[in-house]
């Protein structure tokens, strides 16, 4: 999963605890341009989709812990889940530390899905990989 560039910055600077600060998962659609210059929730937020089993802001992380598998540092969370009403678009997983403004929110990492995934009132699973969400090296 591609980092934003200010996150491992803001990390090290201690102006994000993955553990425990609020981590969120927000599910964004195609009209959100990637740009790993942005720096904030507010560039994100407008493009989320919109569905009536999907809270704006996404959802938080649980179950966080930090793992280390050699020279590799890893950082997972419990698989989420959101039952959806209707039909959506999803086109990227966008990963932040939510302050509950989203001006001050800091990204943290983006995933684009290739293509873009139709869900049609269903639940959907983000299963995280099997070492977690973040690898840092």
């Amino acid at each position: 999963m591609p980092n934003y560039y200010k996150f491992k910055k803001k990390l090290l600077e201690g102006n994000i605890a993955l553990l425990t600060d609020v981590i969120k998962v927000a599910l964004v659609r195609n009209t959100y341009a990637v740009d790993p210059n942005h720096e904030f929730f507010s560039s994100v937020s407008g493009h989320q989709v919109v569905d009536a089993g999907y809270a704006a802001g996404g959802s938080p992380l649980t179950g966080k812990a930090i793992n280390q598998v050699v020279n590799k540092v890893y950082f997972d969370a419990v698989d989420l889940q959101w039952t959806i009403a209707a039909n959506i678009n999803v086109k990227y997983i966008i990963v932040y530390k939510d302050t509950t403004v989203p001006g001050t929110s800091p990204l943290i990492a983006y995933f684009e899905l290739d293509p873009e995934r139709a869900v049609v009132t269903s639940t959907i699973t983000l299963k995280l990989a099997e070492l977690g969400l973040l690898e840092l090296q």
